[in-house]
Parts: C-alpha cells; structure tokens; sequence
C-alpha cells in the first residue's frame, strides 16, 4: 500500500476528507454569522406597524430559516466567483 501515491489527473483538490472537513467548518461558521446577522436586522426589518412579522411563529421560522438560505446563496456566490477566476474548471 503506497501511502504517498501521486493524485491521478483526473483527480481534483475537491476529493477527499480533507475537503469535505473544511466545507462542514466554513459552513458551520457561515450559520453562526449568518445567525448573529439575522437577529441584529430582523428587528430592523419588522420596524412598521402590527404585522404578520410580528407573529411569534413567523419570528421563530425567519429566525431558523433564514441563515440557512443565506448560506446556500453564499456558497453559490463562491462557486461564481471561482469560475470566473478560473474559468477552464467548466471544461474539466
């Protein structure tokens, strides 16, 4: 068993534990931010009057939901990002 065997070509940085590590570390850091920053503006945003914003539940649902789907537009705003830097990964 070689245990420094050479990456084939056709294997890319993006396999592997090591990988999978980092992006379950930068999500989970992300969800933390994302949190903090939906509690200091949703208050922000609910400024007006009595509203369905107000509902206990919806509070509650914003409060969870809402750094999740940031993320997911966050990590889509990386991959953007990577492939206009390096725009042959496509053809790969």
């Amino acid at each position: 068993m070689l245990r420094f065997a050479r990456r084939r070509k056709s294997q890319t940085r993006r396999e592997g534990c090591g990988f999978l590590l980092f992006t379950c570390i930068v999500t989970c850091i992300l969800l933390v931010l994302n949190s903090v920053l939906i509690i200091q503006f949703y208050p922000l945003l609910v400024v007006g009057g009595r509203g369905l914003l107000h509902h206990p539940r919806v509070v509650q649902m914003i409060m969870y939901i809402g750094p999740v789907i940031l993320v997911f537009f966050e990590w889509w705003l990386v991959d953007l990002v990577i492939d206009l830097i390096l725009p042959d990964r496509k053809a790969r």
